[in-house]
């Protein structure tokens, strides 16, 4: 599958995590398995208007709250 060569795994991710605080604001999560995605803009983008086709399902929300618990802990006390 394409997607598995950009994977990025707890361990990767922790890297990127110690960037600096003001870089640490997810802006949108993708979960290509579950065809989701949770566009974390709030400057009156609809999320429906990018999906890639009708199986696709996006919604307004935070981000952070759809990763996984070992990542998630990673953004906590980050708004």
């Amino acid at each position: 599958m394409a997607i598995d060569n950009d994977k990025v795994g707890p361990r990767d991710f922790k890297l990127a995590v110690d960037a600096p605080a003001e870089s640490k604001r997810l802006k949108f999560f993708v979960d290509f398995d579950g065809k989701l995605f949770i566009n974390g803009y709030y400057e009156n983008v609809e999320p429906e208007e990018y999906l890639p086709d009708p199986a696709w399902r996006g919604e307004m929300g935070y981000p952070i709250d759809f990763l996984p618990n070992e990542i998630r802990i990673e953004f906590e006390g980050l708004s």
